[in-house]
């Protein structure tokens, strides 16, 4: 997605992700949401924020937080990339990433290494 020139949108907004979250997103020039989902976002964007807008892959930390939003992208179809813990429902995770949602360092390991996929594949379109 990104070496065609997707837009990613990396969501966490748990205290503990929002760092990692940032870092992440800057780190591949992509977006990312790490305070508060506004519900309707992507489903009214016109009406919230003036531009019809829709990322093309969405990585999503803290599914069970943000079931809205999860919803959302599935409702839109955007592909979602989401780490699942045993308490998590998958079914509507394009590419689910099972882990446990609660462990810093395991969490910091995938996004890193989705960042760095994503950086690369922006390298990798423009050589």
């Amino acid at each position: 997605i990104a070496k065609n020139g997707g837009r990613i949108l990396f969501v966490g907004t748990s205290s503990g992700l929002q760092r990692m979250i940032y870092e992440a997103a800057t780190y591949c020039n992509q977006f990312y949401v790490n305070q508060r989902w506004v519900g309707g976002t992507i489903s009214n964007s016109k009406s919230i924020i003036g531009t019809n807008i829709k990322p093309d892959l969405v990585i999503l930390l803290d599914l069970k937080k943000n079931q809205v939003a999860a919803q959302e992208f599935t409702n839109g179809n955007v592909p979602i990339i989401a780490i699942c813990d045993t308490d998590c429902d998958p079914r509507h995770i394009n590419y689910p990433i099972p882990s446990n949602d609660e462990s810093i360092p395991g969490i910091e390991l995938v996004l890193k290494s989705l960042a760095i996929a994503a950086r690369r594949g922006i390298e990798q379109k423009h050589i």
